[in-house]
């Protein structure tokens, strides 16, 4: 167990370091952790830009400065694999969060950067994107009827789990991706895939 604090932007690269001291080396960094506020992160105009750059600066330190901890712990042992959770948010323009979908597309570039500069030295950088996925915090905030509509745009015609979200980072993780390196995986049911009709078509009664 080490200490992570998301308010606390020392614990970033103190993690990694507390780690490296205990084992003798780094193989495997996750960043996991994102974060908005839904009152305030709002459309370019009605948003608040403090909030918006709290929420961007936030976002991204905490993947930039872990990162940036252990990329030469890892180069230092032959490699190593680090995979970020970004997310479909940041695909796809939206009516508001705003800095959260800015913050995720800068992960996602941040990624491909990581991956290109330092694959020579065997560090591998890929990042998954969940979609909606249904965790508790997730499905008390929502409406069954959001829930209903917006599953009509999923093919899969579910939410994600959980668990294939970590499935989707163990392989990454793994030696079985050791050839993956700077890819970007959407792990969302197949969201954002079809025709913008495709949900219209699934309202309306369509066989899909």
């Amino acid at each position: 167990m080490v200490f992570f604090d998301a308010s606390r932007e020392e614990s970033f690269s103190g993690m990694v370091d507390e780690v490296a001291a205990k084992e003798g080396r780094l193989d495997i960094l996750v960043n996991n952790f994102g974060s908005t506020d839904v009152k305030t992160d709002l459309d370019v105009v009605n948003g608040p830009s403090e909030d918006f750059f709290r929420i961007v600066n936030t976002n991204l330190k905490s993947v930039y400065l872990p990162s940036k901890a252990a990329v030469p712990l890892m180069a230092k042992n032959g490699g190593g694999s680090i995979i970020n959770i970004g997310s479909v948010g940041g695909l796809y323009p939206d009516l508001s969060r705003t800095a959260y979908g800015v913050s995720k597309a800068a992960i996602h570039f941040l990624t491909k950067d990581i991956a290109v500069q330092y694959a020579r030295q065997g560090v591998r950088c890929n990042a998954v994107l969940p979609g909606f996925t249904a965790t508790d915090a997730a499905l008390n905030n929502m409406s069954q009827a959001f829930l209903d509509l917006f599953l009509k745009n999923v093919p899969l015609n579910r939410p994600g789990r959980p668990e294939d979200i970590a499935d989707a980072v163990a392989f990454l993780a793994s030696d079985r991706a050791a050839f993956i390196t700077g890819e970007i995986l959407p792990v969302a049911g197949g969201f954002g895939l079809p025709t913008p009709l495709y949900g219209s078509y699934m309202s309306a009664g369509a066989k899909g």
